[in-house]
């Protein structure tokens, strides 16, 4: 896992669009040729390789950013998904209402981890859950849960254990939508809190709020201000 000042970090992109927006952001970016298509490779120079480990850090950090549209969105959770460097034990937990943009966050996030920008990433709404093999990651997985046709009661408890929820927790990347259903034994959880609601601008506009709930999630979150604080455009940018 990892972010930190003075490294660089390669990044995927999948479309022209994508890299048209990290070279807004002051992200620069070549082109190269791969089997099945083309892939564009972005290195700021401001944040981290993969595998260079996470950063030690204290407390807890805050952001608040500018999503102009859906593909903003996805480029947020792209960059977050670079520089964090998921590893098994992390969690994350997307609330907001319907529509707002909590899975094509995690569609981008976990095609940017798993290393697969053609992966159909299907919402699990009602399956609970999807798993996804997570790159390089020595046989950790994505769990991939939705939780927004369940309450908090007894038959999510059950769905859960089914699932093997807590050892999840412990060994996968875990990515949970509508995750306020969550019981509450399981909101204890250190855990990276992105939030969604409505923009100030026009109706496909999203505020984006990170919250780093545990000591581990609070760098990444300001290495992700520090990306935007540094290069901001007028359709991702910090507030």
């Amino acid at each position: 896992m990892g972010a930190g000042p003075g490294v660089r970090l390669g990044l995927s992109v999948a479309t022209r669009g994508e890299a048209a927006r990290f070279a807004r952001l002051g992200i620069t970016t070549a082109r190269t040729r791969l089997p099945g298509g083309q892939r564009y490779w972005c290195t700021p120079e401001t944040q981290a390789s993969a595998g260079s480990g996470r950063p030690e850090g204290g407390g807890t950090a805050s952001c608040s950013v500018h999503s102009g549209d859906e593909g903003a969105t996805g480029l947020l959770a792209r960059c977050l998904a670079k520089i964090a460097g998921a590893s098994g034990g992390d969690t994350i937990f997307l609330q907001g209402e319907v529509g707002m943009g909590k899975s094509v966050f995690a569609r981008s996030f976990i095609r940017e981890a798993t290393g697969r920008e053609a992966l159909e990433v299907v919402s699990p709404t009602f399956l609970l859950h999807e798993t996804y093999d997570l790159a390089g990651a020595g046989g950790a997985k994505i769990q991939h849960f939705d939780l927004y046709r369940f309450d908090s009661g007894k038959q999510l408890e059950v769905m859960l254990q089914r699932a093997y929820f807590e050892e999840c927790l412990a060994r996968d990347v875990v990515l949970i939508e509508w995750a306020q259903y969550l019981p509450a034994r399981y909101k204890g959880v250190e855990r990276l809190l992105v939030s969604f609601g409505p923009g100030t601008e026009d109706g496909a506009s999203r505020t984006i709020g990170l919250v780093a709930e545990g000591d581990s999630w609070s760098p990444v979150v300001e290495a992700v201000a520090g990306v935007l604080e540094q290069g901001g455009s007028e359709s991702l940018r910090l507030l």
